[in-house]
């Protein structure tokens, strides 16, 4: 009896310490203090993340039902010529050009990916490969295909990204400030329109940037978006191929409100405003491309010589 009392009363102790923990980042994420944050506040961000994992779920199960089960089933087969390999921590290592020694041949990168990736037996130590971005990889490689031929390499991720929301967490608000530091100098011009979607490009007029960076987001009825990204150490020309191979018909008929559900139709008016903004942007980013480009070129060539003094 005293045992199953002790369990208990340490269950209680370990709860009770979660909700006291919980209930001080939702009141410094609320930036309401404290004792203004409340009781009912926390109930109410509680309710909120509740519904939120509600959404996902159902969203993920809409997903699945009338798009495909596993998203990368979307990215093209390898056209002729070119060899279609997994994406790997060597991969990544490869397209920073951070990769020592000659590039592995396509067998030897696909055995590199499953030693790499592969999880471990001790969650103990899967965690600590968590620190060297080793589970970020294992995602980001069930979402990725790379499409290799010669020196050219790229790769193409697609996959399912939340509507927007205000961060709740001190790390998703870490992550924002993060990404608003590494974006400040960077700009995004139109680089083509590939079966009605637009894919934009990041440049940077002070960075040297390893790879290309091309992505496009279309927007789902429920708020949530379908991103393919691209990087690629490519032409042009063979990006377009690779992006021409997408079953993009398959996702644009998803994403339209008329090809889906009634409920997921009946989108607040929310989503319906960042359609209208989206469509602008890329309207805006289509008409001045070309001169977008020109500046970016003229602004490398001057910043070069600049610094290079």
């Amino acid at each position: 009896m005293r045992i199953a009392i002790a369990i208990m009363c340490g269950f209680i102790s370990i709860v009770s310490s979660l909700g006291i923990a919980d209930y001080s980042i939702q009141a410094i994420n609320s930036t309401q203090g404290f004792v203004e944050f409340g009781l009912s506040g926390w109930v109410e961000s509680v309710a909120e993340r509740g519904q939120i994992a509600a959404e996902k779920r159902r969203t993920k199960q809409h997903l699945e039902e009338n798009l495909a089960k596993d998203l990368r089933d979307l990215l093209p087969a390898a056209p002729h010529g070119w060899r279609k390999q997994s994406w790997s921590m060597t991969q990544s290592q490869i397209m920073r050009g951070r990769f020592q020694g000659p590039i592995p041949s396509h067998d030897e990168m696909e055995k590199r990916a499953i030693e790499e990736l592969s999880p471990k037996f001790s969650a103990l130590s899967d965690e600590f490969n968590s620190f060297s971005g080793k589970k970020y990889v294992r995602r980001e490689a069930k979402q990725t295909w790379v499409y290799v031929q010669g020196s050219e390499r790229i790769a193409v991720r697609i996959r399912q990204i939340d509507k927007p929301r205000k961060a709740r967490t001190v790390s998703e608000v870490a992550i924002q400030n993060m990404q608003a530091h590494e974006n400040w100098d960077k700009d995004d011009i139109a680089f083509a329109r590939i079966k009605g979607v637009v894919f934009v490009e990041t440049v940077s007029d002070f960075e040297h940037l390893a790879f290309r960076t091309i992505e496009a987001d279309m927007i789902v009825p429920d708020g949530s978006s379908i991103r393919i990204t691209v990087k690629a150490q490519a032409k042009d020309r063979s990006i377009k191929k690779i992006l021409n191979g997408i079953h993009l018909g398959r996702i644009r008929q998803f994403v339209s409100p008329s090809g889906t559900a009634p409920a997921m139709a009946a989108g607040s008016d929310d989503v319906r405003k960042r359609r209208e903004a989206a469509l602008e942007r890329e309207r805006q980013l289509l008409r001045s491309a070309a001169q977008d480009r020109a500046d970016h070129r003229s602004n490398v060539e001057a910043n070069a010589e600049r610094y290079s003094r």
